[in-house]
């Protein structure tokens, strides 16, 4: 056997033998993800616009009285919203939180102490605990 292509007249290139067979031609492969990926970003030729989202004033808001727990911030007379302090119960749970599970862990110390932190937010109880350090509170 040899190891070169054999050329015949109208047929295709055949392969004989060795160790590695010849360079063939690439073909670009669409793997299911791409071609999904594909299909969200294209728009399918339409020259439809997007619609934009209603502005701020017309957005549904859930109502404040839906909650059965105080919020964590009350709105004034004046349209301003006036932050309410961290309770003791709160920062208590957030060193107990973070003694427990470690700086950063603002999630996991959310869910862990839901009933205490239920009107806080991960970032707020960051905070707080920033604020605790920098008073020396922890």
């Amino acid at each position: 056997l040899s190891a070169s292509p054999k050329n015949r007249p109208g047929s295709a290139l055949v392969y004989s033998g060795g160790d590695t067979p010849p360079p063939q031609e690439e073909q670009e492969q669409t793997t299911p993800q791409l071609k999904n990926m594909i299909a969200i970003c294209s728009d399918g030729g339409s020259n439809e616009e997007l619609e934009e989202p209603p502005p701020r004033s017309e957005r549904k808001r859930s109502p404040a009285s839906a909650s059965s727990s105080p919020p964590s911030s009350v709105l004034l007379p004046n349209g301003k919203r006036r932050r309410m302090r961290f309770t003791d119960v709160e920062k208590d749970a957030i060193r107990q939180g973070v003694y427990k599970f470690g700086v950063g862990r603002w999630s996991k110390i959310k869910s862990e102490y839901s009933m205490e932190l239920r009107n806080r937010t991960n970032v707020n109880i960051k905070d707080c605990y920033r604020t605790m350090m920098n008073k020396g509170e922890v």
